[in-house]
């Protein structure tokens, strides 16, 4: 009885809405913009504060820092703490018990690849041999870094991404023990990591972190792009706690400044936080709550605005509803229908939202394609600019001095690594090098200027 009169109500509803069917669309607009930007934000939040890193027992993945207590946040990383060199890290990894493994791996660094004659940048890490055995993830072709791969001196090894596998390597099946050549120096694939797969951040490959930098003695401080020192993070052993861990280093931290006064004396103190702190950073995870409630005060300025148009259409409707009444509805009758006629359009807003939240999640705004093809326009730039720089040079080879083609070299060499505004300053004192050569032809110069991707 209950069920068929619900049916009833909803058929109703279905046939007044149709019937208007611009308030249908306009309360179904709002509510799905409101819903679909609620649904994407709390994904986001979900993602990077709630649920964390989808690796086996995340909670379990701590990063470590020594910490000078005297220093600002900023020089403490914001209170993660820093590792001033790898011995430092060697030496806590040695003494520590917490930790049923310890890892350390250098980020975001730019690794040159050679394959085939086929050079190739990409964002890799450099990493010690334990790092994807703590977070629990192994190659699914080929194998892992051994303690052997991980020495000064060792051959050079290195596992590719599944992204650059398949678009760069063909996705040979047989792509292990190939030979390639990494930042000049020949190596070999033992390995291929599972698809989106690019941890710590957005890496593409991944190769042993003392056997490109060297362990270097304490003294030998290094700082800025020249620093090799590794960030550290560990898993803990079942049954140890934060303040525990947090206990133990901070001893560890006193320690290393005792026996180590002119390097450490300023590190008495050592910090243990969740893995996911030091990829988010307190001020991002800020900025992610207030943007969720943001969009949740959205969300209900969107359900009051469908609301007053309710209220609205009601009073609209106040001689259909007097009708009903004197036909025999009784009033509780009405309510339940106008009850009924939100909850139909609250389930198409929320249909609506929900297609919207998947369009901006699984549609950003560049495609994989788009990417790819931008990639192949820089290369293809990049060989333009350095053929045009070699013509260039040979245009002015005959009549110039030394001098004028040691500019042309260096005019090259800026060209391959120089920003935008070096690359204008550049090809403007080209051209008046140009100018004052022998033979030189303007019109050419001035066609050539309008070739896209020449200059």
């Amino acid at each position: 009885m209950i069920l068929d009169s619900f049916r009833q109500d909803v058929r109703v509803g279905l046939r007044v809405l149709f019937k208007d069917k611009i308030f249908c669309f306009l309360a179904v607009l709002v509510l799905g913009l409101g819903i679909g930007g609620a649904t994407t934000q709390f994904t986001i939040v979900n993602a990077i504060v709630l649920r964390g890193f989808s690796f086996p027992h995340p909670e379990q993945l701590m990063s470590v820092g020594l910490i000078d207590p005297k220093a600002s946040d900023q020089n403490n990383n914001f209170g993660l703490g820093n590792i001033p060199t790898a011995q430092d890290y060697e030496d806590l990894k040695a003494a520590q018990k917490s930790f049923s493994m310890m890892a350390g791996y250098l980020s975001g660094s730019t690794i040159n690849v050679t394959y085939k004659n086929n050079p190739q940048r990409y964002t890799g890490g450099y990493v010690t041999e334990d790092l994807f055995k703590i977070i629990g993830v192994s190659p699914v072709i080929g194998r892992d870094f051994t303690a052997a791969d991980n020495k000064p001196g060792a051959e050079k090894v290195a596992i590719l991404g599944d992204e650059i596998w398949r678009r760069d390597f063909n996705a040979d099946p047989n792509i292990v023990g190939q030979g390639i050549r990494i930042n000049g120096k020949a190596a070999t694939i033992i390995g291929v990591m599972p698809p989106n797969f690019k941890f710590p951040v957005s890496e593409e490959l991944w190769t042993p972190l003392y056997n490109e930098f060297p362990p270097q003695p304490r003294g030998d401080l290094r700082l800025g792009a020249s620093n090799n020192a590794p960030a550290v993070m560990g898993r803990l052993q079942p049954g140890v706690t934060l303040d525990q861990a947090n206990a133990e280093f901070i001893a560890l931290a006193r320690n290393l400044a005792k026996d180590n006064p002119k390097t450490n004396q300023n590190l008495t103190s050592a910090s243990v936080q969740p893995l996911l702190h030091a990829f988010t950073g307190v001020q991002f995870r800020q900025q992610v709550w207030g943007m969720l409630a943001a969009v949740i005060l959205v969300l209900l300025i969107a359900c009051v605005n469908v609301m007053n148009m309710q209220f609205g259409r009601a009073a609209l409707r106040a001689k259909e509803l007097a009708i009903r009444g004197a036909l025999g509805a009784t009033r509780w009758r009405l309510v339940r229908q106008m009850l009924t006629e939100s909850l139909v359009v609250a389930v198409f807003g929320a249909i609506a939202g929900v297609i919207i939240a998947n369009r901006l999640r699984f549609h950003p705004g560049v495609s994989e394609r788009q990417r790819q093809r931008g990639r192949d326009d820089e290369r293809r730039r990049a060989w333009q600019q350095q053929s045009s720089g070699q013509c260039d040079y040979a245009r002015a080879g005959g009549g110039a001095n030394r001098a004028q083609r040691w500019a042309f070299d260096r005019g090259n060499v800026g060209n391959q690594i120089g920003s935008k505004s070096d690359e204008a300053r550049l090809r403007l004192r080209r051209e008046r090098r140009l100018r004052r050569t022998d033979g030189f032809d303007g019109r050419r110069l001035s066609q050539r200027r309008r070739a896209p991707g020449i200059f």
